[in-house]
């Protein structure tokens, strides 16, 4: 008989980088606890395929919705197919609709987890019309915690703290005595939130000081353009600068851990897998301080906390770094030391195998009435145009199909 317990994820998948990460690690792993598990994303015409290959759990893609009923309604299904002990979802806003819809037709008791990987508002009012179905809020850090808490009072005795997984090396073999200053940046290149275009001020302010560097972007995104005519802007740049654009994390892995130290340039993160790699390889942070990094880093110890924005600041760290290569040493063995202890992918999903346990072993917290199941407004929803006929039209005219 399988006495496994069964989580269903569910994910946008447009949304890659460290949820994603995170998903397929907790995938390999929590067998390990006794959780069965599975994927399901929505449909999609940009499948990204090799995002999603050798996925270590079942993986289900959902045909392409052109309504949010039938999105809704496709996602009901298969969770109720697979006959899951509890949800989690990661940025996909038909989900609390679909156990809205399992709750109310089916009278199924399905506990349900919503995550916020952001310390952000807009990401966090998501959650408020779905304050009836939320079982509990997984966060990353306590930043997270606090702005559920503070934001949306309702849910502050279901936030339950999560660690984002990241590999980490049983010693450090890359030598730093010597050679250019290896630079890199992990990420999705978004100024919102990543700050990526602060790259072109920062690399110019270590031309002007002759700073002996080289620089890897790994990541893709909206602003990868941007960056690119900014860095070449730069006179004599362009030798040092390598866009390597979006890899599989393995790949990813394998260049970061060449590298010698890590920019992130953010104003707003909720905890940064990329970082946690970076660190449990031996690649000192060099970041911004922002409630998120500074959980993480002890200025000075472990890595280098800096002010958002300020590209004189990161310059004169990172050229201290090049003239003291003991001190890299010295930053990169604390900083994996740091990670391994808390951060490292068996423990952390150990701890995440606690919170779903937790989840489902806790008594049911439904309202007595649940919210009906609403949609997102159109403009022929003021007209009274039901939500299967708008699909209807979307579909024949082509138009982008519902997430």
């Amino acid at each position: 008989m399988d006495t496994m317990k069964r989580v269903l994820f569910t994910c946008n998948p447009h949304w890659l980088g460290g949820p994603t990460t995170w998903l397929r690690r907790a995938s390999e792993y929590l067998p390990r606890h006794g959780w069965s598990c599975k994927l399901v994303l929505p449909g999609t015409h940009k499948h990204c395929a090799d995002d999603w290959s050798h996925w270590p759990s079942p993986i289900e893609m959902l045909k392409p919705a052109y309504s949010g009923p039938a999105l809704v309604g496709a996602l009901s299904k298969t969770i109720e197919e697979f006959d899951a002990d509890v949800v989690l979802n990661v940025a996909l806003d038909a989900t609390p609709n679909a156990i809205r819809m399992l709750r109310l037709r089916r009278h199924l008791q399905l506990p349900y987890v919503d995550c916020l990987h952001n310390d952000n508002a807009f990401e966090c009012e998501r959650l408020r019309n779905h304050v009836d179905v939320i079982s509990a809020v997984a966060v990353p850090s306590e930043g997270c915690a606090e702005r559920v808490r503070t934001q949306i009072p309702e849910l502050s005795d279901r936030v339950a703290r999560f660690w984002c997984p990241a590999p980490c090396d049983a010693s450090i073999s890359r030598a730093t005595a010597e050679g250019p200053l290896k630079l890199v940046y992990l990420g999705r290149l978004f100024q919102h939130g990543k700050r990526i275009l602060d790259l072109v001020p920062l690399c110019a302010e270590l031309m002007k000081r002759n700073v002996d560097f080289r620089l890897t972007v790994i990541g893709d995104g909206p602003e990868r353009n941007a960056l690119e005519l900014g860095l070449r802007s730069v006179a004599g740049l362009s030798p040092r600068v390598r866009l390597a654009g979006w890899m599989a994390n393995d790949s990813a892995m394998q260049l970061l851990k060449q590298q010698h130290v890590l920019i992130m340039l953010s104003d707003l993160e909720g905890q940064p897998i990329a970082m946690l790699e970076a660190m449990g390889s031996g690649v000192v942070p060099v970041v911004t301080d922002i409630p998120a990094l500074g959980e993480v880093i002890e200025h000075g110890r472990n890595g280098f906390l800096l002010p958002v924005g300020n590209s004189q600041e990161f310059a004169n760290t990172l050229a201290s770094l090049a003239h003291n290569r003991d001190r890299i040493a010295q930053v990169a063995e604390a900083a994996r030391t740091h990670i391994c202890g808390t951060w490292e992918t068996g423990v952390a999903i150990s701890k995440l195998s606690v919170l779903l346990d937790a989840v489902v072993s806790r008594p049911d917290r439904r309202k007595t009435t649940l919210s009906p199941i609403s949609y997102p407004a159109s403009r022929m929803t003021q007209f009274h145009v039901p939500h299967a006929v708008q699909g209807i039209k979307r579909r024949l005219l082509r138009q982008d199909i519902v997430f």
